[in-house]
């Protein structure tokens, strides 16, 4: 388990021991490399990750923005529910990220450098296309059985998509796949990986799977039987990350909502 800091040989303070280097003064920990750490994962400190998670979490800071600006916004309620749901949904997805920018600022260089990585980019644009094919087959089978209608959540895209395509490309095709990968990944799933691999990748897809379904909506029973396909989802992400890191799971799953969105806008 990763939760014992370790102390500077240099500067003799101590620091999150799945930093590469100390964070004060820089010096390289000459025995990482026999820890086993993976250094593609994006290590925060552990409150970091906590705060992230916590900061970003469907149930959490998310939903307090949401009612925020649901209420400062409110006057649009009965004129134009989709504006409505796309201006609060823009302004709760950028204020997240603006927050997630501020508590992991001191590892900004090393996030920057993943993002370099091309490699990671070419592996999270192969990690799309199966999550594309996973999705269709998970698709034709609940088609086939159930025969489902249009849940709450998926009704609500739609018309935010058709209202406002560009908008709706750049906040949830780019900005929320970013806050998301960050809440699950960077804080959650990178939390759970000081216990175990495979705990976090269990884990953190179960509760990735939940936050995308609505308890409280009226088709209930059709939201569930969603839920498998955003776990698998979840799963793909966690893996994703687990290879290639940040770059690698949020080019997945923004190109994956975008090719969602696109359907929408063919009418598929």
């Amino acid at each position: 388990m990763l939760f014992k800091n370790k102390v500077c040989e240099n500067c003799n303070r101590e620091y999150d021991v799945t930093f590469e280097e100390c964070p004060y003064c820089k010096e390289k920990d000459k025995r990482f490399d026999s820890l086993g750490i993976p250094k593609q994962i994006t290590w925060l400190s552990q409150f970091q990750q906590i705060g992230i998670f916590l900061f970003g979490f469907a149930y959490g800071g998310y939903l307090g923005l949401q009612m925020l600006f649901t209420s400062i916004f409110s006057s649009l309620r009965e004129n134009n529910l989709p504006q409505l749901i796309l201006l609060v949904t823009t302004l709760t997805y950028l204020t997240l990220f603006i927050g997630m920018i501020l508590i992991s600022f001191n590892r900004r260089k090393t996030i920057i450098k993943q993002f370099k990585d091309y490699k990671a980019i070419l592996f999270g644009i192969c990690f799309s296309c199966l999550l594309v094919f996973v999705s269709m087959v998970c698709n034709i089978i609940i088609n086939a059985i159930f025969n489902p209608t249009v849940g709450d959540n998926q009704s609500l895209v739609i018309q935010t998509t058709k209202l406002n395509p560009i908008v709706s490309i750049l906040v949830l095709g780019i900005v929320g796949p970013l806050v998301e990968e960050f809440t699950y990944r960077v804080g959650l799933y990178s939390f759970l990986r000081r216990l175990n691999k495979y705990a976090a990748i269990i884990l953190s897809s179960i509760i990735f799977g939940i936050i995308h379904i609505s308890f409280d909506s009226a088709t209930i029973v059709n939201e569930l039987i969603q839920l498998p396909s955003y776990i698998i989802a979840g799963v793909i992400f966690a893996i994703a990350y687990e290879i290639k890191g940040l770059p690698c799971s949020f080019m997945c799953h923004s190109l994956y909502n975008i090719f969602s969105l696109a359907l929408i806008l063919l009418g598929v």
